[in-house]
């Protein structure tokens, strides 16, 4: 049941963490010491089979985002609740990689989203993950995971792009605000499954092969 990276971190309260496992979400609020079930992913009628990525709002903590894997021939999709997970809400339905991390909320403006879906370009929320739409010109094979740079204007967007056991895992990198991507490095491997980049040192990104 574990996909992508399904853990967020309380804005205010640092030693409470969500994980998502499956399509059940839990919580801890004394660091992971003990974990507590708090809220089941689930829509009418749809049923998830696993979550690849979940973001609880720098906002306010009752705000959750969630990636989510569909089972059968259900789509994924990104769905959202206002009151800790008690009522869930759909917003986008498409398809994305199984083992990627397929949303990232903007650190600097926690109310822009991107979503990363397969064989097409970037999709960009504004609202919290309410409403989506088509973002970026480029066109990418499978997002692995995304990484929007911290402090700063938010121009610099990276994109590990990469299809399990197909061809070569490659970079991306925007630059300017503009939402055209190049690619500025290729992986021996076919994946880059996880990034990161640190807000106290921003110009050094770490992505895995």
């Amino acid at each position: 049941t574990v996909r992508g990276s399904s853990i967020g971190v309380n804005p205010v309260h640092k030693n409470t963490l969500y994980a998502a496992m499956g399509n059940m979400v839990y919580r801890t609020r004394d660091a992971g010491e003990t974990w507590n079930y708090v809220a089941t992913i689930a829509l009418p009628s749809i049923a998830f089979s696993r979550t690849n990525a979940f973001v609880v709002s720098a906002k306010d903590s009752n705000y959750w985002v969630a990636a989510v894997q569909g089972t059968g021939t259900t789509v994924d999709r990104v769905v959202w609740t206002d009151d800790a997970g008690a009522t869930w809400n759909d917003a986008v339905a498409r398809y994305f990689g199984e083992y990627g991390i397929p949303l990232e909320a903007d650190p600097d403006r926690p109310d822009t989203m991107y979503f990363g879906v397969d064989s097409d370009s970037l999709m960009r929320s504004t609202d919290r993950g309410k409403t989506w739409s088509e973002w970026s010109s480029t066109v990418f094979r499978s997002p692995c995971d995304i990484v929007v740079v911290p402090e700063g204007d938010s121009s610099v967007i990276l994109v590990g792009d990469g299809i399990t056991s197909s061809g070569n895992g490659r970079y991306w990198r925007s630059t300017g605000g503009s939402p055209t991507f190049a690619t500025t490095f290729t992986v021996a491997g076919s994946e880059i499954p996880g990034m990161a980049c640190s807000r106290l040192r921003n110009s050094a990104a770490f992505g895995t092969n």
